[in-house]
């Protein structure tokens, strides 16, 4: 029972230090963070937990290496369960790979790790590139009926 009740804690403190993070209060942040981080975490939690690290470190723009950080944080995310959260994950190096000047194999890397993770099939979302398979299958929809 404590270890369930340790992974939910872990997961709400995460949450809040997320909440945070979008209404740009480092110092909660910085509060929070180090208490999630002494909860037993799911691999999907440690990741965000080290995401958000990652976030509020401060190298972000110059550090040598963060893209691949990055992308091994979101293949954690994605492998945790939440494909939606990877992605996410992955528009902050973009920024950086847009607005500094990265290496092209760099950018790259980027762009394969991103197109790498995949949307599910039954994902609705615009894609420039699939918008015939969306229409394709919201007319096989209509055809077959419901249920």
């Amino acid at each position: 029972m404590l270890r369930a009740d340790a992974h939910k804690q872990g997961a709400r403190l995460l949450g809040a230090a997320e909440i945070a993070y979008e209404l740009g209060l480092v110092d909660v942040i910085r509060r929070l963070l180090p208490q999630a981080a002494l909860l037993e975490l799911a691999s999907l939690e440690a990741a965000r937990l080290a995401w958000l690290q990652q976030m509020i470190c401060g190298t972000v723009w110059f550090e040598v290496g963060v893209t691949r950080t990055f992308v091994t944080l979101a293949e954690q995310m994605r492998d945790g369960g939440d494909q939606d959260m990877a992605l996410r994950s992955l528009i902050p190096i973009a920024h950086r790979s847009w607005w500094t000047r990265c290496q092209t194999r760099t950018r790259q890397y980027l762009v394969d790790a991103a197109t790498g993770m995949g949307i599910r099939e039954d994902d609705e979302r615009p894609d420039p590139g699939s918008k015939e398979k969306i229409a394709a299958r919201r007319v096989a929809a209509r055809r077959s009926g419901p249920g």
